[in-house]
């Protein structure tokens, strides 16, 4: 009975924020304070060692809530006229029926935008990133599917990160991409 007692009180303070106030997370303000030019930022974007690597480990401990990567691609290319194309990693898509479709690659769009991100205590916030689009036309239902990924965009060192979370954000994971001179 203690114990029942004692996971339903845990429970009930997880569930009315208690847990957080008492124990904050303190996330990373990882954005742009600029706005992002297009000429920056066109070109190849390759993931870093590092990241893989975290994404492989996490692959084999998910928590199955979160996806593993909004940005399930090892690089990505962005062009000029707003297309784009990616090597995608169906696995990192984790159940993604829009990316396995074969028609939904050629699709690939992005643009610069104001996208959703955490301030320092985890309220949500908009900063400059970058938003992608894919598209799959099923034509027996004669529907439209999309899968849409933010990722934000970072300045370290006096290079542009191109970046996400990986999993869970509390957990402060990054999948960071460089940009390539191909």
């Amino acid at each position: 009975m203690k114990y029942i007692t004692l996971f339903s009180a845990l429970f009930f303070f997880m569930g009315c924020g208690i847990i957080e106030f008492l124990f904050p997370v303190e996330y990373p303000q990882r954005y742009m304070n600029r706005d992002i030019e297009e000429d920056e930022i066109i070109g190849m974007w390759k993931i870093t060692d590092a990241s893989e690597s975290l994404i492989e480990t996490y692959l084999q401990q998910q928590d199955n809530f979160w996806s593993v990567s909004p940005a399930p691609w090892k690089a990505i290319t962005l062009y000029q006229d707003g297309s784009c194309e990616v090597d995608l990693v169906i696995l990192w898509a984790l159940d993604n029926e829009v990316l396995k479709e074969d028609d939904a690659l050629a699709t690939c769009t992005w643009k610069i935008d104001q996208v959703s991100a955490y301030d320092e205590i985890g309220q949500s916030k908009y900063v400059p990133g970058l938003f992608f689009r894919f598209e799959h036309y099923n034509s027996q239902e004669d529907t439209y599917s999309i899968y849409y990924s933010e990722s934000y965009v970072a300045e370290e060192n006096g290079q542009l990160i191109m970046w996400n979370f990986i999993g869970d954000p509390i957990y402060l994971r990054y999948q960071d991409f460089h940009k390539t001179d191909q």
